[in-house]
């Protein structure tokens, strides 16, 4: 996998993309998950056709299959190297009747890890967080160790659970202030 990534990592930024990993690879990073199963990449807009081309020159598209709870924008998903890897852009979850949209932008990327000189964007825990608590889709264990890490740590980036409480149905709005407590 780690291969596979840098590949990615050394295209994307000899082109400049605005770019970040998302998912478990952002809570393998902080020993929070055992295991990756796939590379779930997250990009802005105005490089989404950019990396898509990326992707395809290193490997071939998936077919992605509908899921009525996800209306990501542009969704696409490769096999690189025997890796999936899922490509997402203006990244939607819908929960009941609302629709949540991820603000993934230059804030969303508050972490950095340098491997065989390729710079590696990571998404935060908190925004990760937030994503679980909308997905309702089984990732109890995932959000239980994220609250764990914070009790332990603290947030780090309080003003990323603020912004993302703007959309958040009421149910979910507490247990992110709870989080926030001083």
């Amino acid at each position: 996998m780690l291969f596979t990534l840098l590949s990615i990592a050394q295209e994307f930024n000899k082109e400049n993309i605005t770019w970040a990993l998302g998912g478990s690879s952002v809570l393998k990073k902080y020993d929070l998950v055992d295991t990756v199963n796939d590379i779930d990449i997250l990009v802005m807009q105005k490089d989404i056709e950019k990396a898509n081309q990326i992707l395809l020159s290193l490997g071939t598209s998936l077919p992605v299959p509908k899921n009525s709870q996800y209306l990501t924008t542009f969704f696409y998903s490769y096999k690189i190297r025997e890796i999936k890897v899922d490509l997402m852009c203006d990244f939607k979850i819908k929960r009941g009747e609302q629709i949540y949209s991820y603000q993934f932008d230059e804030s969303s990327i508050c972490d950095t890890e340098d491997i065989a000189k390729e710079k590696i964007y990571y998404t935060t825990l908190e925004d990760w967080y937030v994503l679980y608590l909308l997905m309702g889709r089984g990732d109890e264990q995932k959000i239980k160790n994220l609250e764990k890490h914070f009790e332990l740590h603290g947030i780090k980036h309080p003003i990323l659970l603020r912004r993302a409480m703007e959309d958040l149905p009421s149910d979910l709005k507490f247990k992110i202030k709870f989080q926030l407590k001083p």
